[in-house]
């Protein structure tokens, strides 16, 4: 099944109970029209930047497979969609109308799962991490496994049990959360286990 996927033939479906589904990817997925080279590389880096910018043509390159040459032919030919700034001598792109959301609000923290696209789509992946992060959690396979996110960087790590029908989040933080934070860390559990049909969910803190 793992080959019929990487061929495109199957995608994979919905869980049933513990089991996992898959449905052909011509039934879920219309037919595309073909683009010429140009057309496809735009396409590609306009889609990428939407989802993942602030990103470098590198981050690109990474993510897609691409040469660094055609990711910035890509960007490049993006035009209108996409803005370029330079930030302490490095190019980020990103998507023309993206708002600025720095005003006033409340404070963000989400459980990431393994290889979530905040980390594994970037080439380098430093502007993702807090500066209070430890050496040892800064390591590749911490950083790919499950993270705990506060507004945008990594602050720690985290893992879930199950205690009856409850989900139990344990979660491993380098940098300390104030009260805000703390609740918005137990709202995200809360969403984790009501995502994956349970009750409720207790959360421990390392």
């Amino acid at each position: 099944m793992m080959h019929a996927e990487l061929d495109g033939i199957v995608c994979s479906g919905p869980l049933q109970g513990r089991r996992q589904t898959y449905a052909l990817v011509e039934a879920l997925l219309p037919p595309t029209p073909t683009r010429a080279r140009d057309e496809a590389l735009a396409e590609l880096a306009g889609r990428y930047v939407a989802g993942h910018g602030p990103a470098r043509s590198i981050d690109l390159a990474w993510w897609s497979g691409l040469t660094i040459r055609d990711a910035r032919r890509g960007l490049e030919l993006a035009g209108p969609a996409l803005a370029r700034e330079t930030v302490g001598g490095r190019e980020f792109w990103t998507s023309a109308s993206a708002n600025d959301h720095a005003s006033e609000r409340q404070p963000s923290v989400r459980l990431l799962p393994n290889w979530d696209e905040l980390l594994v789509a970037f080439r380098d992946r430093g502007d993702a991490i807090d500066p209070g992060l430890s050496p040892a959690a800064r390591a590749p396979m911490s950083l790919l496994a499950n993270v705990v996110v506060r507004d945008g960087l990594v602050v720690g790590g985290w893992r879930r049990s199950q205690q009856g029908d409850a989900i139990r989040v344990t979660a491993r933080l380098d940098v300390a959360l104030d009260a805000s934070e703390r609740a918005a860390l137990h709202s995200a559990a809360a969403e984790l286990a009501a995502f994956l049909g349970r009750p409720g969910a207790t959360v421990a803190i390392d």
